[in-house]
């Protein structure tokens, strides 16, 4: 049994509308709608999802290179240690994906003029610009995804959105 549709009386069913919602998101926008509106004569197929490609930044890049570039575009810059704290990350796994990053010229790592044992990882400015590239894709995907809302609905699924996730963090911390 599927989840292709939720009936319309069934909206008590959250596990259904979650995976129903998550499902549809990963098709991505409908024909027509592309990355900022783009289409055909913008060189993409209706519908499909620009992701850059090419050896700075390829489809189905890690995770954790994601979440590290994150980190670090919304610091200057930040300590190895630092970095595996908010990755939570082991260092020999640290030491790989700053290795990965480096050669493919998105980040710069040097040593701290306080205390030479200290590295500090920055960005480049190719990664800042990928990172820019790529927020303002999720964001017009996002203008496409949420088209449906009105501004009330929006706040509304939101608020609903942040209770139920805090609601499930408070359980697992009574673990």
């Amino acid at each position: 049994m599927g989840f292709d549709r939720i009936s319309e009386n069934d909206d008590s069913n959250v596990m259904a509308a979650v995976m129903h919602l998550q499902r549809a998101m990963r098709r991505g926008p409908v024909h027509g709608h592309g990355p900022h509106g783009m289409g055909p004569h913008h060189g993409r197929p209706e519908g499909k999802v620009h992701c850059p490609k090419g050896p700075e930044m390829r489809h189905g890049h890690g995770m954790n290179e994601g979440r590290l570039i994150q980190a670090l575009s919304d610091k200057e810059s930040m300590t190895t240690q630092e970095l595996m704290e908010v990755l939570d990350l082991r260092p020999s796994s640290m030491s790989e994906l700053l290795a990965k990053l480096e050669d493919r010229g998105l980040i710069v790592r040097s040593q701290s003029e306080d205390d030479k044992r200290v590295n500090i990882v920055s960005l480049t400015d190719k990664a800042r610009n990928i990172r820019e590239r790529i927020s303002e894709e999720r964001a017009a995907r996002m203008a496409v995804f949420t088209a449906c809302f009105t501004e009330d609905e929006a706040k509304e699924f939101c608020r609903l959105c942040n209770k139920l996730s805090d609601h499930l963090e408070s359980l697992r911390m009574v673990r």
